[in-house]
């Protein structure tokens, strides 16, 4: 399940899943084509109020779904490194516990990976851990 978890996480299309009882086998094919359509939910300000919907937003004239797509053509980022941006992207006011949470793991895992990327990607809270919003910079 967790595989099946970060391949959606990812954007990619659903993976099949056949089973060969025959000879006691579970074959898992992934596909490497992504969906056409990135769905994410975002959480914005409206009268102090925080509203959730289901959206495609405009940070600085670029697109959520462009920042997904800039998010996977980095070859030099893990798997899990990718799946940390991409819900700081889709869930900006979600705390490190939160993104751990969402990606069943740690969230000593989630700092140390952030640690890790830091070269090449800087990731930061804007505001208050309840209320604040993930900022992501792109280095080089």
């Amino acid at each position: 399940m967790k595989i099946i978890k970060a391949w959606d996480i990812l954007g990619f299309n659903s993976p099949e899943i056949h089973e060969e009882t025959e000879v006691k086998e579970v074959w898992l094919t992934l596909p490497l084509s992504v969906k056409s359509q990135i769905k994410t939910q975002i959480y914005s300000q409206n009268n102090n109020d925080n509203i959730r919907h289901n959206s495609r937003i405009e940070v600085d004239n670029i697109t959520v779904s462009q920042i997904i797509s800039q998010i996977n053509s980095h070859m030099d980022l893990s798997v899990i490194q990718r799946s940390i941006l991409k819900q700081m992207v889709s869930f900006p006011e979600s705390s490190i516990e939160e993104i751990a949470n969402a990606l069943g793991t740690k969230s000593e895992s989630i700092r140390y990976q952030r640690r890790l990327m830091q070269d090449k990607v800087l990731t930061e809270k804007i505001g208050s851990n309840k209320n604040g919003r993930w900022k992501i910079t792109f280095i080089g």
